[in-house]
């Protein structure tokens, strides 16, 4: 089961690739047995492990292209990851419900942060400052300063 869970991948996904299977519902038929055997136990910690890091991971690498991603892009990424919560037991949604608010709270900044940047440089309305700007600003900047 646990090498089941292992394979699935979140990269590049767009739908929830752990529905229909409710995690929340194989956790409680798990837990009445992880009392009695180890190995559910294991196994559950497993699986429960892999989905963590696994989301854990696509919100961080989709925090670090917050300069390159389409913001469409990015907020897709953080859907499926939202996704993914309403299957899981509760104990485990509460805890990446809370880094998922947070990646999305400082992603949010930093497209509001960006974009501010190109209004300002735009607003001197200098073309030496503008071109300087376009040469090393992020490229979703650079589509921000076009777009403008």
């Amino acid at each position: 089961i646990a090498a089941h869970y292992k394979n699935i991948d979140l990269v590049e996904r767009t739908t929830n690739p752990y529905f229909p299977i409710s995690l929340r519902e194989m956790y409680a038929k798990f837990s009445a047995a992880m009392n009695k055997h180890i190995i559910y136990q294991e196994t559950w910690k497993k699986i429960e492990d892999d989905i963590t890091k696994k989301i854990q991971n696509r919100l961080e690498e989709v925090h670090q292209q917050v300069s390159t991603l389409y913001q469409w892009e990015i907020f897709d990424h953080i859907r499926l990851c939202e996704k993914v919560l309403a299957v899981l037991p509760d104990h485990m949604k509460n805890k990446l419900e809370q880094e998922i608010q947070w990646h999305k709270r400082k992603i949010e900044d930093e497209i509001e942060n960006a974009a501010e940047t190109v209004l300002k440089v735009l607003k001197t309305r200098d073309v030496n400052n503008i071109n300087a700007f376009i040469q090393k600003c992020t490229p979703n900047q650079k589509k921000k300063a076009e777009e403008q």
